[in-house]
């Protein structure tokens, strides 16, 4: 009876953790990097932290002219800007990967204030869960390398951030 016990114990056990594990995976990747405004590319560092692969996505929208991190423009006007990626994107467990995106236009004016970037990435073995991060990149007057200042992964922070209503397009 008592070993008939341990085995239901231990089949129920290892369905539960199974269970624990695809709802609360151990997922973590970091983002850090700049962006060159003689170059114009926009420069990301991916730290994966996690224990499955990260697949970050082809393309980062960014907003370049705004006041501050809360989506504030000056003069209420702000010039979308799309940068794509042809390198690799897929960060492997426990490892970092660098990744230039180029923008699609180079016609553009970066201007002296905070830039919003959208991106999102998925996680290999878990196709429905897909991220997505919100980068600020701060200007700095001293050098042409804009730093990521910070990031943020919420799905209210970015909806609160940078609406659904804002459509971009490539030109």
């Amino acid at each position: 009876m008592l070993i008939a016990l341990l085995s239901v114990a231990t089949l129920v056990g290892t369905k539960l953790l199974e269970l624990y594990d695809e709802f609360f995976p151990d997922l973590e990747v970091n983002l850090a990097g700049h962006f060159n405004t003689e170059s114009r590319l926009l420069t990301v560092n991916a730290y994966n932290f996690g224990v499955d692969s990260a697949n970050l996505g082809s393309n980062i929208r960014c907003t370049f002219g705004l006041e501050d991190a809360m989506g504030h423009a000056k003069d209420n006007e702000g010039v979308e800007v799309e940068f794509w990626s042809i390198h690799e994107k897929i960060v492997s467990p426990k490892s970092a990967l660098q990744i230039q995106f180029t923008p699609q236009v180079s016609d553009f004016d970066p201007g002296h204030h905070q830039v919003l970037c959208f991106g999102a990435l998925n996680y290999f073995d878990r196709t429905t869960l897909v991220e997505p991060f919100f980068l600020t990149i701060v200007p700095n007057t001293d050098h042409v390398w804009w730093p990521v200042e910070g990031m943020a992964t919420t799905n209210e922070l970015i909806e609160a951030l940078y609406p659904k209503e804002i459509k971009f397009q490539r030109e």
